[in-house]
């Protein structure tokens, strides 16, 4: 612990645990790599040091990262959302049609966020690294190829290539940002059908139930 800062581990039951623990990468960057610093040259653990300067430096891994802290704004903004509408559904008076209703609400944030978030979060995610002396960069790794055959009824010029250099802010928009937001599609559009099936269920056993009592009056 320095000056009473304390990092929490995640929990694997409560969106607000997942939002909280990345709360504090995102608003609290500076204060973080003190930490680790300060364990990375006062910790009697080897194991501690090493672990706690890569953390604290890395390029790819730590809180030196512009990768990293640009995905702890994309990371924030969509759990943040998601712990809203999670609280809303432990409501004990919220029915079905609520419920639909707010998943439904996530599936669009979801697309919006998609379509046209990318570059206002990596605006974000630059002023946070500036105010911290960090160049808002992605890191200098391999660059990601892409490859793509050339079809039959297509001239092969001389000296054309036939893999694709991705930028590396294309490569992390695809295989990070893009990635992440269709996977999170995918699960809850699955969750938005799953409650649309039991709420036919239960209009069926509804218009049932109702057409039982009016043959017994009858």
């Amino acid at each position: 612990m320095v000056e009473g800062f304390t990092l929490k581990p995640l929990s694997n039951t409560h969106w607000e645990s997942h939002l909280e623990s990345v709360k504090e990468i995102r608003f609290k960057p500076s204060e973080i790599r003190n930490v680790l610093l300060y364990l990375a040259e006062n910790s009697q653990d080897l194991g501690v040091q090493s672990e706690a300067e890569c953390l604290a430096i890395s390029e790819t891994d730590g809180v030196e990262g512009f990768e990293l802290l640009f995905g702890m704004v994309i990371w924030y903004d969509v759990l943040f959302a998601v712990s809203t509408v999670s609280k809303t559904l432990q409501s004990e008076d919220i029915d079905i049609d609520d419920v639909i209703a707010q998943i439904k609400g996530l599936v669009s944030f979801f697309q919006k966020y998609r379509e046209t978030r990318f570059q206002e979060a990596k605006a974000e995610a630059s002023k946070i690294v500036v105010a911290v002396d960090i160049e808002p960069m992605f890191n200098k790794k391999n660059k990601c190829l892409i490859k793509r055959k050339t079809h039959f009824d297509e001239k092969r010029e001389k000296g054309d290539d036939v893999c694709q250099v991705l930028s590396l802010e294309d490569d992390f928009k695809i295989n990070y940002f893009i990635k992440m937001m269709d996977q999170a599609l995918v699960s809850f559009q699955t969750r938005l059908e799953q409650f649309k099936e039991y709420d036919n269920i239960f209009e069926f056993c509804s218009v049932y139930e109702n057409s039982t009592q009016q043959a017994m009056i009858v």
